[in-house]
């Protein structure tokens, strides 16, 4: 995730350093592996941006994985379907923009073959999506026939 540290509230900065044991200094970047934090050198501090990024929806369709997690259907224009995890899409709430700041509401999400992001004026979210069971494929290309991208009435 791409940020602005002063948007951040210190709670949440807390929780941070508490999962990752620090908070990278300005200019740096790091990548936070299970093994321990590792120093990236030589790479551009800039995110590259993603590739073919296409713009989806969030749809109220539900999903529910071999594994019992909660799954949500996006759906793009062409009718193309994706599942991303149901807490990743609640994690992304406008309700918590600091708008006093000058912070925007997260635009929609747009998507790729690999992941969701989410973006507004002060950083990123990016959600790898759901990995496909064979069964769950037939699913989302059956879906895909319908626009579930409007309430039903």
């Amino acid at each position: 995730m791409e940020f602005l540290k002063e948007y951040i509230p210190k709670e949440t900065l807390g929780d941070i350093v508490a999962l990752s044991g620090m908070l990278p200094e300005d200019g740096q970047r790091y990548q936070v592996l299970e093994s321990g934090n590792q120093l990236e050198t030589g790479l551009p501090l800039e995110i590259k941006r993603y590739m073919d990024m296409r713009p989806t929806e969030v749809t109220n369709w539900l999903n529910i994985s071999s594994a019992s997690r909660i799954l949500r259907v996006l759906q793009d224009a062409s009718g193309e379907t994706k599942l991303v995890d149901d807490t990743c899409v609640k994690a992304v709430d406008s309700s918590y923009c600091e708008t006093e700041k000058g912070e925007t509401a997260p635009a929609s999400p747009t998507y790729n073959e690999w992941s969701v992001v989410w973006e507004n004026n002060v950083g990123k979210f990016r959600v790898m999506l759901h990995r496909m069971d064979e069964d769950k494929e037939g699913v989302l290309k059956q879906l895909g026939m319908v626009d579930l991208r409007r309430n039903p009435d």
